[in-house]
């Protein structure tokens, strides 16, 4: 049964059954059964601007295949993907990998979601340490210990570490110290007595295995005559 255009009735025209029946009940009978594909009194069989507020379910039906037209959402078996415009991406799989939008379920594992209670175990794997001094007579900077050395892994962070001994110097110098990471100042204690000992610090994750150095300098601010100083600089590699 097809739909039939409605008839532009006249005055005094007479009513009959067959007429009825085309009119009301076949055609209601159409609309009872329309499936939007698009023919006469079946409605559109494709939507636009469709406001979804009210929507309460959406059922795809199973295209037995993955959508291959950008933008696409389509199920395919259990599965809804979605393209992108290079891939299907399957938005009901977890745990996709890194760089991919999915669902993650909760782990310690490189494409799981952090539950936010784990704990890492810290693990030494290398370190390396020298020592140095350095005797001056001017406010210049001067290095005192330098260390250059290269990381195990890019897995690892090194945790550095410039010690300065002044221990022996005469009171009534004032000494600025700093600690020096592949090139930049990382840590620097200023206005120091020269008979205070110092302890500066610096936590880096490695980002390559190329050799870095490190380094302590000192430079004297205030007093007179030569002075000696000690340094220890270096770094203990550890793995998280």
């Amino acid at each position: 049964m097809a739909w039939s255009a409605p008839r532009t009735w006249v005055a005094d025209e007479i009513v009959t059954a067959a007429l009825l029946n085309t009119e009301l009940r076949d055609n209601l009978l159409v609309l009872s059964t329309h499936a939007h594909t698009g023919a006469a009194g079946m409605g559109a069989s494709t939507l636009s601007a469709v406001s979804m507020t009210s929507l309460a379910t959406a059922t795809f039906a199973d295209q037995s295949g993955d959508p291959s037209t950008n933008g696409r959402l389509q199920r395919n078996g259990a599965n809804l993907l979605y393209y992108d415009g290079s891939s299907a991406i399957d938005l009901t799989a977890s745990d996709q990998a890194a760089g991919t939008a999915s669902l993650r379920t909760l782990g310690t594992g490189s494409t799981q979601a952090a539950a936010g209670n784990h704990t890492h175990a810290i693990t030494a794997t290398a370190d390396n340490f020298a020592a140095g001094e350095a005797s001056h007579n001017d406010d210049d900077e001067h290095d005192l210990v330098t260390l250059s050395a290269s990381a195990a892994s890019t897995d690892n962070a090194w945790a550095v570490i410039g010690s300065v001994d002044g221990t022996n110097v005469t009171s009534g110098f004032v000494f600025t110290y700093k600690l020096y990471y592949d090139g930049s100042i990382v840590d620097t204690k200023s206005s120091i007595d020269g008979g205070v000992q110092q302890m500066m610090f610096y936590v880096k994750d490695i980002a390559t295995t190329d050799a870095k150095v490190i380094k302590v300098t000192v430079q004297r601010t205030s007093g007179g005559s030569s002075y000696v100083t000690h340094a220890l600089v270096g770094y203990q590699e550890v793995e998280i």
